[in-house]
């Protein structure tokens, strides 16, 4: 059941080719979830897994630049599944897009393997939480940890050909890099992000595979041409 709105959100963020419907799930359309459905690879993939889908913006972008890709998304607030799975109806490619009020730790074998897992996760595991316990889950680990994510990917969720690709804060990398090796995996491309010259990175972005891999490691700046290249097929 769906039920509630939040008052301080922007109701409605409008792409190029679909909108989205901000105003019940945890956390506001933002850079990050632009990034990385832009930045996450689906070349030659068939079937997504979009973990805290929110209102499903990622899914979106994904369908939009990839025109076989199926993709499933799953978030544990009922509010955010109900308003991605309005997103995605209301999109050109609702027949290819489909949303599940799911624990990603707990979802079964039912769905088969993924050619690609992507996600937003929480993040600031150690900060003062939100009371919005909406935004607390949006924002926080307390329901998914990067090392959950990446355990479950090394298992039988994500196919042998599959990839993660998930965004982090810069100082989660050594945690991230450690739970990848931890669990056999490789890092296959890693893009560190800049908000300005000269500062230290503020996220880095990861794409993981099971294969060993000499990895990819570039960075981007926002705001750069490479950045408006990327987002352009996205923003108005």
């Amino acid at each position: 059941m769906c039920m509630g709105t939040n008052s301080n959100r922007e109701p409605v963020f409008r792409f190029r080719e679909f909108s989205v419907v901000n105003n019940m799930a945890g956390m506001k359309v933002g850079t990050d979830g632009v990034l990385l459905g832009a930045w996450a690879d689906g070349d030659g993939c068939a079937k997504a897994l979009d973990v805290g889908t929110g209102c499903g913006l990622i899914a979106l972008m994904l369908a939009q630049r990839y025109k076989a890709l199926k993709v499933l998304g799953i978030d544990i607030m009922d509010n955010a599944v109900c308003e991605a799975a309005e997103n995605f109806k209301l999109s050109p490619w609702n027949d290819r897009l489909s949303a599940r009020c799911i624990d990603f730790n707990s979802l079964d074998y039912s769905f088969g393997k993924f050619d690609m897992v992507v996600s937003n996760p929480p993040f600031f595991t150690t900060a003062l939480h939100s009371p919005d316990s909406a935004r607390k889950a949006a924002r926080h680990g307390v329901n998914l940890a990067f090392s959950d994510i990446i355990r479950r990917c090394a298992g039988t969720l994500l196919a042998e050909d599959g990839r993660l690709c998930m965004i982090s804060p810069s100082d989660a990398g050594g945690d991230i890099e450690f739970n990848v090796a931890l669990n056999g995996m490789c890092v296959q491309r890693r893009t560190d992000v800049f908000t300005r010259q000269g500062a230290p990175a503020r996220r880095i972005m990861w794409q993981i595979g099971k294969k060993a891999c000499t990895m990819k490691h570039d960075s981007l700046l926002i705001g750069s041409d490479e950045y408006k290249l990327l987002t352009s097929p996205f923003y108005l």
